[in-house]
C-alpha cells in the first residue's frame, strides 16, 4: 500500500468517528456526559473501525490475535464492573477470548524460523496460527464484543439498537462504501481543477534508482490505473520541480504482493512555459502513462535490445538482453557515447556470447534473466575506411541498441566483396592484392560453406585478372569452375635410356629412385627430373600467356600418396621458377590450396613411407609462402582443422577467415588473430557465417560476417549458355 492509499484510509476512519460522535449525540447517548456502556460501546465501535481500515488491510499474524484478544478482554472487564451483565453470556465470551489468546500465544511459542517447514514443531504452530488467525481476528472478536452489549443493553431503544446495528454494518462493509466516498471526493476535486487536458494516467510511484538512469517503480492496484505493457512510455517528475523524465518499461517483476516495473531513462526535459500548466499537477515522484509516444521514441524503442550491465571493459560490454527482438551470433549493435571532444560517436559491437543468469531481489525474491556479451569494433570513419577504437567504457545503464541502419564502406578498385554483417548493409571488403601475395587461410568444418566460399571468392578474383592456380586433389573445383587444364599429363616425354614416356611413369620412376640412396640412383635422374619440371613450366607458360585467368592442376593416374605428393612438388617447383624470372610482374599468382592438410601437412601428422616426400613438398611450399611476396605470388590456404597442417606456412598467412570450428587446436591457434571476444564463437557459427581478420581486411578489428547465398548450379548453367 502506497502513502496515498493509507492517507485515504486515514481520513475515511476520522470521517466515520465524528460520525459515531454525532449519532450517539443525536440518539441521546452522549459519550462524555452519559452512561460509561455508552463510552464501552463507541470504544468498541472505534477499535474495530481502526482494525478494519488501518490495521487489518496488512497481513494478520498471530501477534496480532495477541493484541486483540487482550483489547476485547480489557472491554469485557470494564463491562462486567459498571454493568450487571450476564454471567452465562459473560462466561462464555470470557471463555472464547480466553481460547482465542492461547491458541496465538502457542502459536507463537511453538514458531522456530530455523526449524525446517516439515517439523513436527512448525506444523503444529502453523495448525495454531490458523485457528487463532481465523476466529481471533479484530474484526470477529470486536464484532462478537458489540454485537452482545448491543443486544443486552440496547434492544429495548429500538432506534439506537438499529442505529448502532447500521453503524457496525458500514465497517464491516467498508471497502465499497470507501470506494464511493473517495469518487464522490475525485468528483468534487475535479470540478476545482482543469478538466480539458488529456493528462497521461498514474501508475505509481519511483521508489528506487538504479545506476543513474534506471528507476524501480511501484505500481498502484491494477483496478486503479491504465493497463501497462512492457515497453510502454512513461513519464514523471523525479527530484526537481524544473525538469521531467521520460522513459519506458524494460522488465516486470512481483515481490510479495507488489508488483514492480523498471523503467529505463530516455529523455530529461525542461518544464518550460509551453508545457508548465500541463505538469503543474504532476505529483512528485508519481509516475504517469503516456498516451502517445513520438515517433522518435517509437524508434528507439524499436532498436532496443538491453542496457549495459556490471563487468563491462574497452573491449567488450556486457548487457541485461531486454527485448520483444531476437538477437543470434554477429549482430550489429551500437551504443551512442561522446568522444573527448564531447562530440556525439556511435560506438559499434558485435554479439559474441549469451548466457542466462539469476538475479537476486530483495525478500530473497529471484528473477531469471539473458546477459550477453558483445565485442567493440569500433568508431566507424568513412573517411579513413576503417574502425577507430573506442578506449573507454559506456556507463551502467546505458542503453544498447540494434545497428540495423549502419552504412559501411562501398567497394572501390582493387577490392572484392566477401559478405554482409548479418541484417545490415555493412560490406565486408578485402584488398585483392594483400589477399593473395600476404597470404590467406580459410578455415571450417565440413558443411559450414567453406568450399562454395571459396569458389565464389575464385571467380571473384578471376574477373580482376588475377592468374589462379587450383590444386585440388578431390576433384570438386571442376565440377563448379570453368578451368583450364595447366599441364597436359597425356603428354609424353622421352629421354634415352628412361623405359617410360608419360607423366605418371616418370613420377613412378622418381619415387622409385628416391627410395635407393644417392650413390645408387640411375645417371638419369637429374635428366628425368629437369625434363618433367621443364614439361610442367611449358604448360604453365602457355596458361599464362592465354586469356583464361583460372586453371586447374590436374593429377595423373599414380598409384598412391607419394606419387603425388611428388608430382605436386615438381608442380611448385617449376611455378615458383617463373615466378622468380619475372612470369607475374603484371598479374599475381594464386594458388589455391585445396584440403591443405594433404599437401602441407604438419610434421607430426605425417607417417609412412611418403614422410620424406611430404616434407619435400611442404619446404618448396614454404619457400614460396616466405618469398613469394616479392614476385607477385601469393597462397590460399583451405583446411578444416590447424591442427594437421604445417604451421610453418600457416603462419605466414596474415589474413584467416575462419568458419565454424569445434577442436581446440584450431581455437588456440586463431586466438592470435581473432582475440578472446571472438574465439568463443567459432563453435556457434550458423551455417555461411565466418570470422574474418587480418591484413587484407579492409578493417582493423576482426569481424563475423554473412557469406553471400550462392546457387552454383545456376551459375555454372549460365556459363555454359555463353556463346
Amino acid at each position: 500500500m502506497n502513502n496515498n492509499q493509507y492517507l485515504e484510509r486515514v481520513l475515511i476512519l476520522i470521517v466515520y468517528l465524528v460520525g459515531l460522535f454525532f449519532v450517539f449525540q443525536w440518539l441521546g447517548h452522549s459519550i462524555l456526559h452519559g452512561n460509561p456502556i455508552d463510552l464501552l460501546l463507541f470504544s468498541g465501535l472505534a477499535a474495530l473501525a481502526i482494525n478494519i481500515l488501518l490495521l487489518g488491510v496488512f497481513f494478520e499474524s498471530p501477534k496480532d490475535v495477541i493484541a486483540s484478544s487482550l483489547n476485547a478482554l480489557i472491554l469485557l472487564v470494564s463491562l462486567y464492573l459498571i454493568n450487571d451483565f450476564p454471567h452465562p453470556l459473560l462466561i462464555g465470551l470470557l471463555i472464547y477470548i480466553v481460547v482465542c489468546l492461547v491458541f496465538s500465544v502457542m502459536s507463537v511459542i511453538f514458531y522456530n524460523p530455523e526449524e525446517n517447514a516439515g517439523g513436527r514443531k512448525q506444523r503444529f504452530s502453523v495448525f495454531l496460527k490458523e485457528i487463532s488467525v481465523s476466529i481471533g481476528s479484530s474484526r470477529v472478536l470486536f464484532s462478537i464484543l458489540i454485537a452482545s452489549i448491543l443486544i443486552h443493553i440496547y434492544s429495548s431503544e429500538e432506534l439506537a439498537f438499529y442505529a448502532f446495528i447500521c453503524m457496525g454494518i458500514v465497517l464491516l462493509i467498508n471497502e465499497p462504501i470507501r470506494q464511493i466516498i473517495i469518487s464522490i471526493f475525485t468528483f468534487i476535486k475535479s470540478l476545482f481543477t482543469r478538466n480539458k487536458l488529456d493528462n497521461p494516467d498514474p501508475i505509481g510511484h519511483i521508489v528506487a534508482v538504479q545506476a543513474k538512469d534506471t528507476f524501480v517503480v511501484d505500481l498502484i492496484d491494477i483496478n486503479k490505473r491504465p493497463l501497462l505493457n512492457m515497453f510502454d512510455f512513461i513519464e514523471f517528475k523525479y527530484g526537481t520541480d524544473s525538469n521531467y523524465i521520460r522513459g519506458f518499461i524494460i522488465d516486470r517483476y512481483y515481490l510479495d504482493s507488489q508488483t514492480k516495473i523498471k523503467v529505463l531513462k530516455t529523455s530529461n526535459q525542461e518544464i518550460n512555459e509551453h508545457n508548465k500548466k500541463l505538469f503543474s499537477a504532476y505529483e512528485n515522484n508519481v509516475a504517469y502513462k503516456v498516451k502517445a509516444p513520438t515517433k522518435d521514441e517509437q524508434e528507439f524503442r524499436n532498436s532496443f535490445v538491453g542496457t549495459i550491465i556490471e563487468h563491462s571493459d574497452m573491449n567488450q560490454v556486457k548487457f541485461e538482453y531486454s527485448s520483444n527482438k531476437m538477437l543470434s551470433n554477429g549482430d550489429l549493435l551500437v551504443i551512442k557515447a561522446k568522444d573527448k571532444t564531447e562530440n556525439n560517436v556511435d560506438v559499434l559491437y558485435q554479439v559474441t556470447q549469451a548466457y542466462t543468469n539469476i538475479k537476486i531481489l530483495e525478500s530473497r525474491n529471484e528473477i531469471g534473466l539473458i546477459e550477453a556479451n558483445a565485442a567493440q569494433l569500433g568508431v566507424w570513419r568513412e573517411k579513413e575506411r576503417n574502425f577507430e577504437n573506442y578506449g573507454w567504457v559506456s556507463p551502467i545503464s546505458t542503453p544498447v541498441m540494434l545497428a540495423d541502419s549502419v552504412k559501411g564502406p562501398e567497394k572501390q578498385e582493387g577490392e572484392i566483396k566477401l559478405g554482409t554483417i548479418e541484417d545490415t548493409e555493412f560490406n565486408v571488403l578485402v584488398n585483392i592484392n594483400d589477399l593473395i601475395t600476404h597470404h590467406t587461410a580459410i578455415l571450417g568444418t565440413t558443411g559450414s560453406g567453406k568450399s562454395v566460399f571459396v569458389r565464389n571468392m575464385i571467380r571473384e578474383l578471376d574477373t580482376t585478372g588475377n592468374k589462379i592456380f587450383c590444386i585440388d586433389l578431390t576433384g570438386e573445383t571442376k565440377k563448379f569452375l570453368d578451368t583450364k587444364e595447366l599441364v597436359d599429363t597425356t603428354g609424353q616425354i622421352n629421354i634415352q635410356g628412361v623405359p617410360v614416356k608419360n607423366i605418371a611413369g616418370h613420377i613412378k620412376w622418381i619415387v622409385n629412385e628416391n627410395a635407393k640412396f644417392p650413390n645408387q640412383r640411375s645417371t638419369y635422374y637429374d635428366n628425368v627430373a629437369d625434363a618433367i619440371e621443364n614439361h610442367i613450366e611449358t604448360g604453365l607458360k602457355s596458361f599464362i600467356d592465354s586469356n583464361e585467368n583460372t586453371g586447374i592442376f590436374e593429377l595423373p593416374e599414380l598409384s598412391n600418396t607419394e606419387e603425388t605428393l611428388e608430382y605436386t612438388k615438381f608442380f611448385f617447383k617449376a611455378l615458383f621458377t617463373l615466378a622468380k624470372d619475372g612470369s607475374f610482374k603484371e598479374k599475381r599468382a594464386c594458388m589455391v590450396l585445396e584440403e591443405a592438410h594433404t599437401l602441407i601437412p604438419e610434421w607430426n601428422s605425417v607417417g609412412g613411407t611418403d614422410d620424406k616426400t611430404a616434407r619435400r613438398l611442404t619446404n618448396t611450399i614454404a619457400q614460396i609462402a616466405l618469398q613469394g611476396r616479392k614476385y607477385n605470388v601469393g597462397l590460399l590456404v583451405i583446411a578444416q582443422r590447424t591442427a594437421n597442417v604445417s604451421k610453418t606456412i600457416l603462419t605466414q598467412c596474415n589474413t584467416i577467415i575462419s568458419f565454424k570450428q569445434f577442436d581446440n587446436t584450431s581455437k588456440d591457434f586463431l586466438v592470435n588473430h581473432f582475440g578472446e571476444s571472438f574465439i568463443g564463437s567459432l563453435s556457434m557459427l550458423k551455417n555461411r557465417r565466418a570470422i574474418i581478420a587480418g591484413k587484407a581486411l579492409i578493417s582493423d578489428v576482426p569481424i563475423i560476417f554473412k557469406v553471400p547465398e550462392i546457387k552454383e548450379e545456376e551459375i555454372k548453367q549460365a556459363e555454359i549458355a555463353k556463346p
